[in-house]
């Protein structure tokens, strides 16, 4: 019987010395922890595979992603949004997710989003093993730009987005019909930068015989001058926060220095 309770303490790496009672005690001790090792096990697996497949904006999904498990990524959250195209971000992320032997990294994941003409900014970060987050800063519209058959959006340091479809933006700004090279339309948007009331008010520019502006508020002319436009455009802010123009106007002249002239409906 002792040769019996000696090969057990043996297993057990129990010294002799203790009671049957403490021997029992360590005993569930280590059992316990086994028990919680496995369910903390269990709830980081959970947490790395993600329910939800796909790519998200906001609490919608676009496209799922994959169709097993075995995919580089599960789930890709994106937000900050407003014009860009999430077709074409889509396909981005699906080129970088196809392969389904590697992560894409953090610095690939970048530069392809980076490549699309819209994105300014982007910060990406994993969450956990196969869920990425990517905020995304976009270009801001400052001018819409007609020049001949080619429809340019360009943000106000001057970096041009071309567009086929009007309607995926918001027309919120002025918009210029120029042809010509893009050194007139930077001039245009430092002037207008001057004094931002007119970039709220503006709702058109039109260059006329190639050597002067005219520009539309609320279907009211203003004739530019052909030089010292930034002066004539101070003056031009000065109308719009008066408020002096009334829908019975048809043209205002600030062609002549110091002098303004008005045409009225008859």
């Amino acid at each position: 019987m002792n040769d019996f309770i000696s090969e057990q303490e043996k297993e057990i790496n129990f010294p002799l010395k203790l009671s049957g009672s403490k021997r029992r005690f360590i005993a569930f001790t280590i059992l316990l922890s086994k028990f919680i090792l496995v369910v903390i096990a269990i709830i980081i697996l959970m947490m790395i595979i993600p329910k939800t497949r796909g790519i998200i904006v906001g609490s919608s999904i676009v496209n799922p992603i994959i169709s097993n498990a075995t995919s580089s990524c599960a789930s890709v959250t994106i937000s900050g949004i407003k014009n860009a195209d999430i077709t074409i971000l889509e396909s981005i992320i699906m080129d970088l997710c196809s392969d389904h032997t590697a992560y894409p990294t953090i610095k690939e994941i970048e530069s392809s989003i980076k490549s699309y003409q819209w994105i300014k900014s982007v910060k990406i970060s994993r969450k956990l093993l196969k869920s990425i987050a990517i905020k995304i800063v976009e270009y801001e519209p400052y001018l819409l730009w007609f020049n001949g058959d080619s429809i340019n959006i360009v943000s106000d340091n001057g970096v041009m987005i071309s567009i086929n479809n009007l309607e995926q933006i918001q027309l919120t700004y002025p918009k210029v019909e120029y042809d010509g090279d893009i050194d007139h339309i930077m001039e245009l948007i430092d002037i207008i930068k001057s004094f931002p009331i007119t970039h709220a008010t503006v709702d058109r520019i039109i260059f006329i015989n190639d050597r002067r502006w005219n520009v539309i508020v609320n279907d009211i002319i203003i004739k530019m001058p052909e030089d010292n436009l930034t002066k004539a455009w101070e003056r031009l802010a000065i109308i719009i926060s008066k408020e002096w123009l009334s829908k019975d106007i048809e043209w205002v002249d600030l062609r002549i220095h110091n002098k303004i002239f008005i045409k009225y409906y008859e």
